[in-house]
């Protein structure tokens, strides 16, 4: 359905929208040109995306390194945290032991027993703060408690005599008994405690 332009002669494409066939056409360097332009922009293409595919690889890889850092220094703080409550944990252990023994000698503990009271007194009620103080009330309780139930690691009012047996060889340490005059045994003597 081609019209005619009265005014112009030339031939007005209809509505049917078909085209002048001549207007189809396009020319063979023309055409190689655009084909040659898509070739290359599509390795351009191919290029920019080879190089985002590299870009996120790295970007992957960094972060997988990141992690491993991170899940290291995670792995290290957790060490230096562990180290540092045992420390304090040791640390705690000493300044109690320290303070029980103090305690149980004003109590009249024995000094060869302090080690022993430590070992087998109940200490679980004593409570230590995070400055490392004890509650003295609760120690001098327990140590209380413990002088009824084991009164051998604490001193009684007398003194033990010393040995003045024959067959002991020596008087306190001192010159053997054999070698002692009757007047150094009967000072020797009157120095011991009933």
């Amino acid at each position: 359905m081609e019209e005619m332009n009265g005014a112009s002669g030339h031939q007005v494409e209809g509505s049917a929208g078909s085209k002048d066939s001549s207007s189809d056409s396009v020319k063979y360097e023309t055409y190689s040109r655009a084909i040659g332009e898509i070739k290359a922009l599509k390795a351009k293409l191919n290029e920019f995306q080879a190089k985002e595919h590299e870009r996120e690889q790295t970007v992957l890889a960094e972060q997988g390194k990141y992690k491993e850092a991170l899940e290291g220094v995670l792995k290290s703080k957790r060490e230096i945290e562990d180290a540092l409550k045992a420390k304090d944990a040791a640390y705690a252990k000493t300044i109690f032991q320290k303070e029980v023994k103090q305690l149980a000698l004003t109590m009249g503990a024995r000094k060869e027993a302090l080690d022993d009271i430590v070992k087998v007194g109940d200490w679980s009620s004593v409570e230590i703060d995070e400055s490392f103080n004890l509650n003295t009330e609760q120690l001098k309780t327990q140590i209380a408690n413990l002088a009824k139930s084991k009164p051998y690691f604490f001193a009684t009012g007398a003194q033990k005599p010393g040995d003045v047996h024959l067959s002991a060889g020596t008087f306190s340490g001192e010159k053997p008994v054999k070698e002692l005059t009757k007047d150094e045994l009967i000072e020797k003597l009157k120095t011991l405690k009933p």
